[in-house]
Formats: structure tokens, sequence, C-alpha cells
């Protein structure tokens, strides 16, 4: 990439970050001619799409290397359509700073070039030789080390290592704990723009998973945590957001806003996010019903067109409110299958299509902001299309769900947010061991917030409990916690 590329790379993950107006987007759209064209002239299966409404603008980037820390790799050229003329343009960073309302000095990164980390990965390649370790292994030693000596050292610090290449010291100057704004300032600059970036650049190599490292990472701060009573180490494994400063604020105050906190990646659940494939993840048969409820990932060749017409069925409309066109459908999942906070599945009573659901990470959704949200709290949205009692059976639909989502280790509650319209579907959960919460007002809906444990799930179906449980499954979990 040339410096203007370079430039417009890391504005992009900065701005993702900060912002929540862009979704994932895979594959090449069936129902939008136009912009299959355009998409198909990169050599990538993955765009990020930002969405800009008060311009009726939409832009797309090809995405390279998909980061969990918004350390993307893209390719250039991106480019943007407008939606009332369907014109599609290429997108140079000038024109990016304009639909975003960006100014020239947000283009001072605040991520450390890539530059002065290349000493860094050199220095991991000499260890590997030297010690004869395959690459993978000698990162997550190197790492784990760096992390040991670098405390919490402002980024002036300076690293030496020994021969092997084996970090050995950092002498700089390390911030007091009791200090919010010094520790502000070390999670920015030093976490993030340090850690995080060197995190991004290893798993872009292909030098190591970042899921490893940002594990690593965790529990690193976690044993520190609990060992030495670290205060700083405490907030940096349970927050749910970091405060960083905003890169794109229009004046000249020092304004912050939030990101989620990478640490809890942690408890992100590829199974359920990200599934491989789409064979069925849950199949059981009912023997007193003589029913067989199986689960799987949606399927967009399969499933989009049968979905579209679920959608348009009248008493889908009043809730679910998707009753869309084809091409804006499309759109919708092929940013949610993309997506690593959702993922849409199919379930089918007796090998008949029935139910369409999306399960989603609680912390990474808006819900998020109406309780006090765990990082193992997961939700789901269930639509059930067909109107007949005889074909519904949502009691075994709902036991289904629970018994494959509280299969998963490190799902530790369960949380619904139906519209308070939905009392069929409120009584359907309590049913199941859902407890209610109480009521929340969100932008789009008035919601039922309730809660469902293992345990309270367990209790209304004894025979559903596992004979043996996972070791993992033995913990109990905390009572649930009152919304704000």
């Amino acid at each position: 990439m040339d410096s203007n590329q370079i430039k417009f790379e890391g504005l992009l993950n900065a701005y993702c970050r900060q912002y929540a107006n862009w979704t994932r987007y895979r594959g090449i759209p069936r129902y939008d001619a136009t912009l299959a064209h355009y998409l198909a002239k990169s050599t990538t299966e993955m765009h990020i799409r930002i969405d800009f409404p008060e311009t009726s603008t939409e832009v797309y980037i090809p995405l390279v290397y998909d980061s969990a820390l918004d350390q993307h790799q893209f390719q250039f050229p991106a480019f943007e359509r407008q939606l009332a003329s369907k014109t599609i343009t290429e997108l140079t960073l000038a024109r990016f700073c304009t639909l975003a309302g960006i100014t020239a000095g947000a283009l001072a990164s605040t991520d450390m070039p890539e530059e002065q980390l290349a000493p860094i990965l050199q220095y991991i390649e000499q260890y590997s030789a030297s010690r004869r370790l395959h690459r993978r292994e000698a990162v997550l030693h190197w790492f784990h080390q760096y992390l040991r000596i670098l405390g919490y050292k402002l980024p002036d610090a300076v690293l030496t290592v020994d021969e092997n290449g084996f970090p050995a010291t950092i002498e700089g100057k390390e911030i007091s704990g009791d200090d919010p704004a010094a520790r502000a300032q070390w999670i920015e600059l030093v976490l993030i723009g340090h850690l995080f970036r060197l995190i991004g650049l290893i798993g872009r190599y292909r030098l190591q998973d970042e899921e490893a490292l940002i594990t690593l990472t965790y529990q690193y701060y976690k044993r520190r945590s609990l060992k030495q009573q670290d205060p700083v180490a405490a907030f940096l494994i349970t927050a749910r957001h970091f405060n960083i400063r905003d890169r794109f604020a229009r004046d000249s105050a020092q304004v912050s806003c939030s990101m989620p906190n990478p640490l809890q990646e942690v408890y992100w659940d590829a199974t359920l996010l990200r599934p491989q494939g789409l064979e069925p993840v849950f199949s059981k048969t009912y023997l007193n019903e003589q029913v067989t409820v199986s689960i799987r990932p949606f399927d967009l060749d399969r499933d989009l067109e049968m979905v579209h017409r679920w959608f348009h069925r009248d008493h889908a409309k009043a809730i679910w409110q998707m009753n869309w066109d084809l091409p804006r459908l499309e759109q919708f999942y092929r940013s949610l299958l993309a997506d690593k906070a959702g993922h849409a599945y199919i379930g089918e009573i007796n090998g008949i299509p029935t139910f369409n659901m999306e399960v989603y990470w609680a912390t990474r959704d808006i819900v998020g902001n109406y309780f006090d949200v765990l990082p193992t709290d997961y939700g789901t949205h269930l639509f059930i299309a067909p109107t007949d009692k005889e074909k519904k059976f949502p009691s075994l639909t709902m036991q289904s769900i629970l018994s494959w989502l509280f299969a998963q280790p490190k799902v530790g509650r369960l949380v619904g947010e139906g519209a308070i319209e939905s009392m069929a579907a409120l009584m359907n959960k309590i049913h199941v061991g859902f407890k209610l919460q109480g009521v929340i007002e969100m932008p789009h809906k008035k919601a039922h917030l309730n809660f469902c444990y293992r345990e309270w799930y367990w209790e209304k179906f004894p025979a559903n409990k596992p004979q043996e449980l996972e070791p993992e499954l033995k913990q109990t979990y905390p009572e649930a916690t009152e919304i704000y």
C-alpha cells in the first residue's frame, strides 16, 4: 500500500472502534445486480459496509484481514453508493472524511506505526529460530514475557532483549493504579495503541491467532488481579467498554467516547456465532410427541426467499417488522451472517422448516445498555412461522433451543427482550424457566426483559439435564441482577 492508503486504513480502523454505523458484509448479493458487479471486482469475500443515512450513502471497503481488535487490513480501492441515484463511484480518503465529518486533525493515529513494531516481530523470529521452537509456540512464550515486564509503563519505555531475542527488561515510567486519568492514558496509548496493535499485526502475518493472544492477555491480567489485588488489572478484565479520546470530535475539546473491551472476547462463542458449515448443530427426538426438532445455520441460498415469505405474514409484520423487499432482507442477512456478535438459524420440525432464530452476544448488543450485562450473557430472537397450533410446537422448540445453548460452556445466562405486544412469546419463555425482570424502553420497542439460567431450565425440565455435565458446566451462576 502507498502512504495515502496506509493513512486511510488507520483512519478506518479508528472509525470502526468509535462508531457503530458499520457492519461486515459477506459474499456477492443475488438481488442487487449493481452492487454485485462492484463487489465482484475485489478479491475478498468480506467487506466492511458503513452507512451514512444523513447523505443516503453507503460505503464498501474490501476486507483482507478481519480483526477482533479493529486492526483490520483493507484492500483498495473502496467505493461509495448513492442510494437515491444508485450510482457507485470510487471512494477517496478525502471523500470519506467529508462523509464522516472528519477534520484533518483526526488523521494522526494513536496506534503505533507498523515500522516501530517491526523490530518486535524480528525479535520473535530470532527467538523462534534460536530456540528451535515452532513460530506459533514461540509467539506465546515471547508475548507472555513481554506482558510480565511491560507492567503499566508508558509508550516511551525502552525494550532490551537477550542473545536469543527474548524480552529481558523494559525501562520506563510506570503509571499509578490509583490515578484514573493515568490509567485511561495507559489503556489508550499502550493497551490499545501498542499491545492490541501488536496482536493485530501478529495475527495479520499469521504468526499466531489473535484469539490465542487475547486469551493469554486476559489470563495474565486475571491472575494479576487475583494474586496481587491489582485494581488496574481488575478493571481491564471486567470493563464492558474502554473510554478513549474521540479522534473525530469537531472542536478542540478533549471529548471521550467508548469502545467495546476486546479482552471480553474470551467469552465469545465461535460455535454459536461463527458456525462452520451448514449441517445441523442440534437434533433431538421427543418420543412422547413423536417429534424431532433440529436446528441448522441459516443458508442464504436455501432460506432467504422462505423467510421473506414468512416475514410478510400478518403475525410477523406486527412484531418483527421485517416485511422488506428481497434486496434489503438479503443485505440484513449478509451482514448478520458475517457479524461476530450474532448469527441466524433455521429450526425444523420433522424435517420441515418451522422457525427462524437469531443468537446474539448480549454484551455487544443494544440490550446490554439496559441492565447489568455480563460477558457470558447470550440472547435469542425467535419467530415461529406456522399459526396452526398443530404445527407450532412452541414448548419443544424452546426446550430444544435451551438444551442446545446451555450445552455451550461459555453461555452463562440467557437474555430475552421480546416486545410487550407478544405475550404468547413471554408465556412460552416463562414456561421453560425464564423469569421476568421488568419492562425496558428501547429505541425501537418496549420490551419484557427476562433471564434464564441452566438451573432454572433444568428445574422445569429435569429430564433435559445432561447425565454427565462437562466440567465447565458444573459451576453455579449468580442470581439475576436488578435492571437499572
